[in-house]
């Protein structure tokens, strides 16, 4: 949700035409990108203290498999309030 936040929406955020969220990934499509940067922006609420890693982010074409990217994998911490 655009409002999901209260500083508002995030700004030039791609719209997907399939959302799939799962307990351990979150699958998102696209009907066609243009070529070049396009952002997705998604909220994650943390309820344990601790350090993490997070997987990169990987992209594929459904019918062409030279069209791919991947991002870089990296930690958060989540710290106690």
């Amino acid at each position: 949700e655009p409002d999901a936040i209260p500083t508002g929406p995030f700004d030039g955020a791609a719209t997907p035409s399939h959302l799939e969220i799962r307990d351990d990934r979150l699958v998102v499509a696209f009907d066609e990108l243009d070529r070049g940067t396009h952002k997705f922006y998604y909220i994650a609420r943390a309820v344990t203290p601790g350090t993490y890693q997070y997987p990169a982010v990987e992209a594929e074409c459904m019918y062409d498999a030279s069209v791919h990217g991947r991002g870089e994998s990296g930690t958060v911490e989540v710290v106690k309030r």
